[in-house]
């Protein structure tokens, strides 16, 4: 699902305050694909609980 949120932690806006993309992730996209790091983040606190948890599912 394509939620219209990209996350690239290699633009300048992201160094510059990463906690407003981080924010806007947790609130529309909590667990988001990002195409820019070929990987998942996970945002909210509960969900990284879980992932860390369960690694056979997440792995």
């Amino acid at each position: 699902m394509t939620t219209g949120i990209l996350f690239n932690p290699f633009v300048p806006s992201y160094r510059n305050n990463p906690y407003l993309q981080l924010g806007r992730l947790r609130e529309g996209d909590p667990v988001h694909r990002s195409q820019a790091l070929q990987a998942w983040i996970v945002t909210r606190y509960e969900d990284c609980l879980r992932v860390i948890r369960d690694a056979d599912t997440f792995s």
